[in-house]
């Protein structure tokens, strides 16, 4: 995506990757589609610009570390952009309708298992849930989406009791294409779950361990719901499947979330062009004013360096 406007962040320890998150819907409010900031990696202790690196793998912890900017990155995809106009458009018109009079519920596995290097033990929880998920609900048809850069490799080597019950879709299945034929999604801590919401899918988090609970933040705020085991998984998924008030009231807590975490749904484009065209009637002064000083329709943001 082109960015339509853009804002400068400057990280130190006195303005972190936390306190950045917290500006983030005042930024998407002002039209911003895109921020970009000083460097994040590890520097000099108390450094107040960051270009003092000290070690190039690793994330500055006193800017929050790589808990506190997964965080930070995942409230920037969670917020009104442009790229989720059209789904938002389509959701409000009701493109999204569940698939009726299926001989089996459908629940789509948003995979990207491509993680499990760098999160071994989350995807070892994941591989022995799925297990027991599968063998609980045999009812249940699973199909999988992968991530662009994954592949069947991963479930593969669960054995052929896990394997050919999984029906993945081809590649060139679009996100958008596998969450519509869907009954239920679920995801481990991808942000693909927060697309399958905007459609209308009830989302499961699983297995929700406490730290996959510090990736997908979004249950807590009602954004979908945490299952930590398969028997909880269980539960949850049958009572979305067979009891459409239960289904309704989870959906109801999902678009109030949506509502409260993306800015200008379905007009965020409308709203940049619209904003954009108000500031260039502004005198200068009264611009800079409003983006660098914080004013009464939002919180005050840090100074562009």
């Amino acid at each position: 995506m082109i960015p339509r406007a853009t804002y400068r962040l400057q990280f130190r320890r006195e303005f972190t990757f936390e306190m950045a998150s917290e500006i983030v819907p005042y930024l998407a409010q002002l039209g911003i589609s895109h921020i970009y900031a000083s460097p994040i990696l590890a520097a000099r202790k108390g450094s107040a610009h960051g270009y003092d690196t000290v070690d190039y793998t690793r994330l500055n912890e006193e800017l929050g570390g790589e808990e506190g900017f997964r965080k930070l990155v995942d409230r920037l995809k969670a917020l009104g952009m442009p790229a989720t106009d059209t789904l938002f458009e389509r959701t409000n018109a009701g493109k999204y309708m569940t698939a009726e009079n299926r001989v089996q519920p459908v629940c789509l596995l948003l995979s990207h298992t491509n993680g499990s290097g760098y999160e071994p033990e989350i995807f070892r929880n994941y591989r022995q849930f799925l297990a027991e998920a599968m063998k609980l609900m045999p009812f249940i048809m699973w199909k999988v989406k992968l991530h662009p850069q994954e592949g069947e490799s991963f479930y593969r080597e669960m054995g052929n009791a896990v394997y050919e019950r999984l029906i993945f879709h081809p590649k060139d299945v679009s996100l958008e294409e596998a969450v519509k034929d869907a009954d239920v999604v679920t995801t481990v801590f991808s942000t693909a779950g927060l697309e399958s919401m905007i459609m209308d899918r009830p989302l499961i988090v699983a297995p929700a361990t406490p730290r996959v609970q510090k990736f997908a933040w979004w249950p807590a705020m009602g954004g979908g719901t945490y299952a930590a085991s398969a028997q909880e998984f269980q539960t949850q998924l049958t009572k979305l499947i067979s009891d459409p008030d239960h289904r309704a009231q989870q959906l109801d807590q999902q678009r109030q979330f949506l509502s409260k975490s993306f800015a200008n749904q379905g007009h965020a484009a409308e709203h940049i062009v619209d904003l954009l065209e108000r500031y260039s009637d502004q005198p200068s002064s009264k611009t800079s004013s409003l983006l660098y000083a914080g004013n009464r329709n939002g919180p005050a943001v840090p100074s562009v360096r």
